[in-house]
């Protein structure tokens, strides 16, 4: 979800931001501004009708909610073990790469998750009012869009477990261990939400995936994508029927065969056929600031709205939205000016200090 690269500021030490680098995939960064559009938009909407623009469950809005479900999410994380294979830990690495991930994972969950927290607490007309001595739940539970932190962590500890012992060197045990993290998602009683365990469990099939389609891309011969192809197609056909109260599925869970199938081979058809895009590229290059810090201007347009009497949702949605994408980019940029804030609100380190988070 955060690219790398190095910028410097005046007066100040080379940080891994600036500008998109020459050198970056422009086809990864507009899978990630596609994915992060996506994800501002859900969280716009609302997962049920006391969040976002609190719009009926049986509404239009609600529809296309659910309809990039199983995609939304996963696409971020399937990014993730894509471009960590780039660079992937070793023996000699693994301590300064977990080091590295605690900075920019961690430090963000405590201080912008505070932060976030805090304006629940003190801003009138929010959906989900917060309560002072309730703060412990941001580090614990991973509240609002911050579970994705903790989970994202340990699931990089996995995989620097996984290159420890050699077990995706080949496409057959890559396989096998895809296969396996996937059985067990869909096997095992729900995992507690406590430090994201769900998440994780939720996640790491497309992380793997997302680490194979770079490392073992000759698996995906035109048969194999043709295949996928099928699978993709046929498992959108049972989620839309589902949706439209036609067939009968768990939904919306996120973790059923149903999901797996559409997210699996959702993501591995984006990858597949990924173009460039300049624009998208370049609001995915600050996907990481953006998913950070959408909520709060995304919950102060909608108020704002309300209070000057506009109550449409399609002009709630695109004003929610603008915000939600662009104002974040200002708050990165503006952040990058001090070393301090840049460190705990982002969680990026002086270029050349001991421990690098870059990857």
């Amino acid at each position: 979800m955060w690219p790398g690269g190095s910028f410097r500021i005046r007066g100040s030490a080379p940080y891994s931001r600036c500008s998109m680098p020459s050198k970056k995939d422009a086809s990864i960064e507009t899978l990630r501004g596609v994915a992060i559009v996506m994800m501002v938009a859900g969280h716009v909407i609302g997962h049920d009708a006391d969040a976002g623009m609190r719009v009926a469950d049986d509404s239009t809005w609600r529809y296309i909610y659910f309809s990039f479900e199983y995609v939304r999410l996963p696409l971020f994380t399937c990014i993730s073990g894509f471009v960590y294979s780039l660079h992937p830990v070793t023996a000699r690495t693994i301590r300064a790469f977990l080091v590295g991930k605690a900075h920019r994972v961690l430090l963000p969950l405590f201080f912008v998750g505070t932060l976030q927290f805090l304006l629940r607490v003190v801003i009138p007309g929010v959906n989900h009012p917060a309560q002072l001595h309730e703060v412990w739940r941001v580090y614990v539970y991973g509240t609002d869009q911050f579970w994705f932190l903790p989970a994202i962590f340990f699931i990089f500890v996995i995989a620097a477990a996984l290159e420890r012992f050699r077990l995706m060197h080949d496409w057959k045990g890559w396989l096998v261990f895809l296969s396996l993290v996937s059985a067990f998602q869909l096997l095992v009683p729900m995992p507690p939400r406590i430090f994201s365990l769900r998440g994780v469990v939720y996640l790491l099939p497309y992380f793997i995936l997302g680490i194979g389609l770079n490392r073992h891309r000759d698996v995906f011969r035109p048969r194999v994508v043709g295949v996928l192809s099928l699978l993709f197609f046929g498992g959108v056909v049972v989620h839309q029927a589902a949706l439209q109260g036609m067939v009968e599925v768990a939904m919306p869970h996120k973790m059923t065969p149903l999901a797996l199938v559409v997210g699996l081979t959702g993501n591995a058809l984006l990858f597949h056929f990924r173009r460039a895009n300049r624009p998208l590229a370049r609001l995915g290059f600050y996907a990481y600031g953006i998913y950070l810090f959408h909520v709060m201007p995304s919950a102060a347009s909608r108020i704002a709205l309300g209070r000057l009497g506009i109550d449409t949702p399609a002009v709630i949605f695109c004003v929610s939205l603008f915000f939600a994408l662009g104002v974040p980019v200002v708050v990165e940029l503006v952040i990058l000016r001090s070393k301090v804030l840049t460190h705990l609100f982002l969680g990026l380190r002086p270029k050349g200090a001991r421990v690098s988070a870059k990857r």
